[in-house]
């Protein structure tokens, strides 16, 4: 059985995965798909020197900023790592906020056949000449992946569309199939009360910016990486990368950054619930937690 942690930013994950398994017999594999890369430490509030001592973590600072990273090959690095850990008779927990990456985690990763840039470059095309054909094509292709994907999501429309006319079936029969790992898992969510969750994002933030956030974005800059690259939209490298450009104040920055920020949390907490078989606690109910890995 392995443990894992899950629920919005700045709900308390890490401090309660301290809490609950520091100890030498765990380790902890990041489930962030910010935390993966080097330079970012701030705004991606990655573990810190002490805590990385008292629980040792897998899968943060594994990657420079313009370097990819995708589903794929967070499933297959984290497989590997769960094998790696349990091989040393060890422990493996799992604790991080990206909905996606615990999801492909209990139900398996689809891969399907490799891109046809032809192909791709054609439904881009058909696409550009008729807005909304694509979506309309794929109601008749596959009803299922039709009504879960909105007209605006080009590029998941064209992978369905794609899937089908290479291999004949669709993605989501394709997908139905996918196997799952052979491992289980016990995962408790973390919540707050809304409020809570509020103040302590406006908090942490706050804290973010005394630690010297706006330097390390200047760094990051400095280091060549572009601003354009899909690591510098993380949350508050955008709104710096503007305040930095001179197109937003530092109250402004700050203030979206907080915004933005609280927004995504309650995306988080959405997608979460849509995951079956996680077990919600209060982030202070530690007994409560302690009972349900015990």
């Amino acid at each position: 059985m392995i443990p894992v942690i899950c629920g919005p930013t700045a709900v308390g994950k890490t401090s309660i995965s301290m809490e609950l398994f520091e100890n030498s017999a765990y380790e902890a594999i990041s489930a962030d798909s910010m935390q993966i890369y080097r330079f970012m430490d701030i705004a991606t509030a990655k573990p810190i020197h002490t805590e990385l001592k008292k629980l040792k973590h897998h899968l943060i600072d594994k990657i420079d900023p313009d370097q990819d990273y995708s589903l794929g090959h967070f499933y297959r690095d984290a497989l590997s790592m769960i094998e790696n850990i349990f091989s040393r008779n060890k422990t493996p927990i799992i604790v991080g906020g990206t909905g996606l990456y615990i999801k492909t985690l209990l139900n398996g990763f689809f891969t399907g056949p490799p891109a046809d840039k032809d192909l791709r470059e054609s439904l881009n095309k058909r696409e550009d000449q008729n807005k909304g054909v694509l979506h309309k094509e794929l109601a008749d292709i596959d009803p299922l992946s039709y009504k879960k994907l909105h007209p605006n999501d080009l590029k998941r429309i064209i992978r369905a569309i794609e899937v089908y006319k290479i291999t004949g079936r669709t993605i989501s029969e394709l997908k139905s199939e996918t196997k799952k790992t052979d491992y289980t898992f016990k995962i408790a969510g973390i919540i707050r009360d809304r409020e809570d969750m509020a103040r302590l994002i406006k908090t942490r933030i706050e804290k973010m910016f005394d630690q010297g956030f706006v330097d390390e974005v200047k760094m990051l800059l400095k280091k060549g990486y572009s601003p354009d690259l899909p690591s510098m939209q993380g949350l508050g490298y955008k709104e710096c990368i503007a305040y930095l450009k001179g197109t937003l104040s530092f109250d402004e920055m700050s203030y979206l950054f907080i915004k933005n920020t609280k927004a995504f949390a309650r995306r988080q907490i959405m997608l979460f619930k849509r995951i079956p078989g996680i077990n919600w606690f209060h982030a202070e109910d530690r007994k409560g937690l302690r009972r349900f890995f015990r």
